[in-house]
C-alpha cells in the first residue's frame, strides 16, 4: 500500500523519497524503515 499511495503522493508534492539529491543520512527528507511514519508526521507538522 505504501508504495502505491503514500510514496506517489509524497513524490507528487516534491519530497525526495529516494534521496536522489544524495544527502547524508542526517539530512535526508525521508528516512525509510521503522521510524518512517514518525518522520513523515514530523515533516508535515513542523
Amino acid at each position: 500500500m505504501r508504495e502505491q499511495f503514500l510514496t506517489a503522493m509524497f513524490k507528487a508534492i516534491g519530497w525526495d523519497i529516494n534521496n536522489e539529491q544524495g544527502y547524508a543520512e542526517q539530512y535526508k527528507e525521508v528516512v525509510h524503515g521503522d521510524k518512517e511514519l514518525i518522520h513523515i508526521f514530523f515533516q508535515i507538522f513542523s
